[in-house]
């Protein structure tokens, strides 16, 4: 397996930090922001899983590729 992101809208109750900017990912009515979640593989082995805004994931160059959506 490899490390793959993928886009999903940021829904009420998401409590999780970007790794990027370390700020809390944070669900709006008003603006239905989008986040960034990467599984991330090491040796083909799962270890991890990442939160990003999606303007963060895209300041560090999409490191685990194109987010499917």
């Amino acid at each position: 397996m490899a490390s793959r992101a993928v886009t999903r809208v940021i829904e009420p109750g998401t409590f999780v930090v970007c790794e990027f900017c370390k700020d809390q990912v944070r669900f709006s009515a008003k603006n239905r922001s989008r986040q960034v979640i990467a599984n991330v593989y090491e040796k083909g082995s799962w270890i991890r899983v990442e939160h990003y805004h999606l303007d963060c994931y895209q300041q560090l160059g999409q490191p685990y590729g194109q987010p499917a959506a």
